[in-house]
Order: structure tokens, then C-alpha cells, then sequence
């Protein structure tokens, strides 16, 4: 992430501005970097083509959501269990988030 911009009132939340680039190029980054930490999958929901510059990221399970996308996130990157799901990524998917 290249630069920091906010956090939420509890400061679990950050919202970081970074080179604008595609959604696949930004997963495909992601990729790589959770890999060496074991991780074996990582899921990606979006057009691969959509622009991003404004990604957010929470600590465990409290993921970026309305918070964040208010102050501007357009790209959340979450680490939910299966009753958030669809829930929320539907959701979001749907908001073009």
C-alpha cells in the first residue's frame, strides 16, 4: 500500500490510497503477498477490469464496510466467514464496491 489515508474510530480500519491500477492487477498483488503467509486461496469478487485506487483493510474478522466506503474505499479487502458472505460481499458486489 502506498500511502495511508484514514482510519475507523476504533482503528481496526485503514483506508490506503495506492497507484491506480486494475482490480485484477490489485488481486493478482494480493496474491502474491499472502502466499508466503500460507495462504493457499484467496477469492476475488469484481470486474477484473474495474479501476482502483482506494483500497481498505481490517484486522481479522472486522473488515472494511459502510465506514469505509464513505470515506472513499473503493475496494475492500475482508476476511469473513461464511454467514458475512453473502450477507455483505453480495451486497457490496451489488454497490460496485
Amino acid at each position: 500500500m502506498d500511502r495511508f489515508l484514514a482510519k475507523d474510530e476504533i482503528r481496526c480500519l485503514v483506508l490506503y490510497e495506492i497507484a491506480e491500477q486494475t482490480f485484477g492487477s490489485f488481486a493478482e498483488y494480493l496474491e502474491r503477498k499472502v502466499a508466503p503467509l500460507g495462504d493457499d486461496a484467496v477469492q476475488f469478487i469484481g470486474d477484473p477490469e474495474f479501476r482502483v485506487r482506494y483500497p481498505s483493510i481490517g484486522v481479522g474478522g472486522l473488515g472494511p464496510q459502510e465506514d469505509m466506503i464513505k470515506l472513499g474505499s473503493d475496494i475492500l479487502i475482508t476476511c469473513f466467514d461464511g454467514n458475512e458472505y453473502w450477507r455483505l460481499h453480495d451486497r457490496f458486489a451489488e454497490l460496485g464496491i
